[in-house]
């Protein structure tokens, strides 16, 4: 089931990027494609269910966006999505373990020398940002060999910590 939403997620998105794409050519101004659909809601249970690993942690670097299909390889199994990796160092483990103390968090979204791509699927992170993240592994049909987590849930799977929500401290209470 998670394997079939992200599938039809992806979709919406590869469909919406396809809508909404101009030639970028050598413009001074950067394309811009914003991405959206529906994301289906899922409770903090099935959050906490579908995570590899849980932790809180502190935002240390937002990388360089790059595409995931970078050669612009052609064909029906070949997408091409903006990414960017989101550098956490790991504050406490609340569920799973790393060897290291550091976690790569990838997102689809970001910015390059050409092209913007926004979407309201996923948060947006700010270094040295204390959060709470629920992160799974990707089994997307664009996922790589790399060590990198996606958010369980897309936006659901990040809280801010720096917040006082009472639904952060009862996933908190769930946890511990």
């Amino acid at each position: 089931m998670k394997k079939s939403i992200l599938n039809i997620i992806s979709l919406m998105c590869c469909l919406t990027i396809m809508l909404t794409a101009t030639s970028c050519g050598n413009n001074a101004k950067k394309e811009e494609i914003v991405v959206d659909g529906i994301i289906p809601l899922i409770s903090e249970s099935e959050l906490i269910l579908r995570s590899d690993l849980i932790i809180e942690g502190t935002v240390s670097e937002i990388m360089d966006s790059k595409w995931s299909n970078p050669n612009n390889e052609k064909g029906e199994n070949f997408r091409n999505i903006l990414q960017t990796d989101i550098v956490v160092n790991i504050d406490n483990y609340l569920f799973g373990e790393r060897d290291d103390n550091q976690a790569i968090v990838r997102i689809d979204k970001g910015e390059d020398e050409n092209t913007i791509v926004s979407s309201d699927g996923y948060p947006d992170f700010e270094v040295n940002e204390k959060v709470l993240l629920f992160l799974s592994r990707d089994d997307s049909d664009i996922a790589t060999d790399e060590d990198y987590y996606v958010l369980t849930g897309m936006r659901q799977g990040k809280y801010d910590l720096s917040e006082s929500e009472t639904h952060v401290r009862v996933i908190l209470s769930i946890l511990i």
